[in-house]
This record gives structure tokens, C-alpha cells and sequence, in this order.
């Protein structure tokens, strides 16, 4: 993994994602939270084909899933670091991703072996309450809320394919 960034213009790496990102019809028909899935999902996770294809070597990807997201200082520097404050909880590696791209640099999924829990601080009480007191919100409208945000600053990016 850590070979990846010896191009200097690989901005972000991680261990599962897509060859697509966003719909075709992204911005022609009116906001969709499923406009901004994910196409030709990757990984080489141990139920990898239960979300897509298996895949064991390093490739260009359009958008990576933030369970494994490693991401070039120099770019979160040009960010100006996460957009906590838009972005508390969900959404953080769609907006890596489209950062990346924004700025030139490209996004590489490497297939390690691994495994994914799958979004389970979310559904723990612990994270719901904190939601609740620190946010205002509930999860599933901080959800909502996060996907508005990267369906707007996606605007001139997306949809994004790779080969």
C-alpha cells in the first residue's frame, strides 16, 4: 500500500471501491441520495463478492469506501483538512475522493486481504446518543444531510468513471 504513494500523484488509497461514482443522470433529473452510489464496487475483503468483485492487485478507482481511507498530507493540506463540520460522520471518503480528483491527483484501490465490519458504529446506542446530544441529529439525518453536501460539492466532478 504504502508504494502507492510513490507517485506523487496518487492523493488517496484504500482497500475497497468503485470503478464509478454517481449516476448518469447525475444533476439532469432532481436530487437522489442513490444518484451518488458507487458502480463496479471493488475489494478484496473476505465476503467481497457479497458487495461486488473480488480483486487482489492495485488499480485507478473513481471512489473508495472510508473503512480503510489513507489520504496524502499535501492534500488535506489543500483542503484545508476535513470538512468536520459539513461532514461529522458520514460522506468522508466520497469528498476524499472528489477532493482528490478536484485537485489532480489520481485515487488507487490496492486489494489487501482484510476484513469489514460494515458501519457498525452507527448502529450502537453509544453513537446514536452521541448524535443526538453533540449534533442535534439523528444518524439517519446526518446521512441525509452528509450525501446533500457531496451531491452539491460534486457538481463539475461527478459522475466520474475509470477504466
Amino acid at each position: 500500500m504504502l508504494r502507492e504513494f510513490d507517485d506523487p500523484k496518487v492523493g488517496v488509497v484504500g482497500f475497497g471501491g468503485a470503478k464509478g461514482h454517481g449516476e448518469d443522470d447525475i444533476y439532469k433529473t432532481p436530487y437522489r441520495l442513490t444518484q451518488l452510489r458507487r458502480i463496479g464496487y471493488l475489494s478484496n475483503t473476505q465476503d467481497a463478492e457479497t458487495h461486488g468483485e473480488r480483486f487482489t492487485g492495485g488499480t485507478d478507482v473513481a471512489v473508495l469506501d472510508g473503512f480503510a481511507l489513507i489520504m496524502r498530507r499535501s492534500l488535506l493540506d489543500r483542503c484545508g483538512g476535513w470538512p468536520v463540520a459539513a461532514l461529522p460522520f458520514h460522506s468522508y471518503d466520497y469528498w476524499a475522493c472528489i477532493m482528490a480528483h478536484k485537485l489532480g491527483y489520481k485515487v488507487r484501490l490496492v486489494g489487501i486481504a482484510c476484513h469489514h465490519h460494515g458501519g457498525q458504529t452507527a448502529t450502537t446506542p453509544a453513537y446514536q446518543e452521541w448524535s443526538q446530544r453533540v449534533l442535534g441529529k439523528s444518524d439517519a439525518e446526518v446521512h441525509e444531510e452528509s450525501h446533500r453536501v457531496i451531491y452539491e460539492m460534486g457538481r463539475g466532478v461527478l459522475p466520474w468513471r475509470v477504466k
